[in-house]
């Protein structure tokens, strides 16, 4: 099985949230697998603009995953792809979108 990606903040993502924000994002392997941090992608909107760069330049890596402090993004809807691969080549992905107020 694919690693999972768990957003564990901001909690309510469902809602709109308020600039600064936090969030935080987890990695989980699988099958003793291991993470492959080296594999992690992050694409932008619906042309999927890679901004990995950009935001691994913010963020805090930590053992299970990532950390961002201080986001702040413009007022709107926002949608993001992470992409993140194990040690045995299986890739996950996940989307999620935020509307900031």
């Amino acid at each position: 099985m694919a690693p999972q990606i768990t957003i564990v903040d901001p909690d309510a993502i469902d809602k709109a949230i308020k600039n600064p924000f936090k969030m935080e994002v987890l990695f989980k392997s699988k099958d003793g697998a291991a993470v492959d941090f080296k594999s992690f992608q992050a694409f932008y909107g619906l042309l999927k603009l890679d901004i990995t760069s950009r935001l691994m330049q913010e963020a805090e890596k930590t053992s299970t995953g990532i950390k961002l402090s201080n986001v702040n993004v413009p007022s709107g809807s926002h949608r993001i792809l992470l992409r993140i691969k194990d040690s045995q080549n299986r890739l996950a992905e996940k989307q999620i979108s935020f509307k900031v107020e």
